[in-house]
């Protein structure tokens, strides 16, 4: 038997080993993802987005609302008309939907 705090402990411990090392882009892959991003901003068509978030993958489909440039932060709407914030350097792949 365990006690609740060995529990959570244990599995927190699991999940830091499941955790994977952020992979590097190269430039021409960061240039292709700008242009991409760019014209969905502008024709307003979606685009599915892997991202790396704290060692894990996760994926989102929408279309680019907003780029702010400064922060190097999109604003995406998915198709259930949520923003989500993604921070452009957390972009692992990104394909035309």
């Amino acid at each position: 038997m365990m006690l609740p705090e060995h529990r959570e402990t244990l599995l927190a411990h699991k999940k830091e080993q499941l955790k994977v090392k952020k992979p590097e882009l190269d430039e021409l892959q960061i240039e292709d993802f700008e242009m991409l991003i760019q014209q969905s901003h502008e024709d307003k068509f979606a685009l599915s987005f892997e991202l790396y978030d704290d060692g894990f993958f996760r994926e989102i489909e929408g279309v680019v609302a907003h780029i702010n440039s400064q922060r190097k932060l999109l604003h995406v709407k998915d198709i259930m008309g949520d923003t989500n914030f993604i921070r452009f350097d957390d972009t692992l792949e990104l394909r035309r939907k």
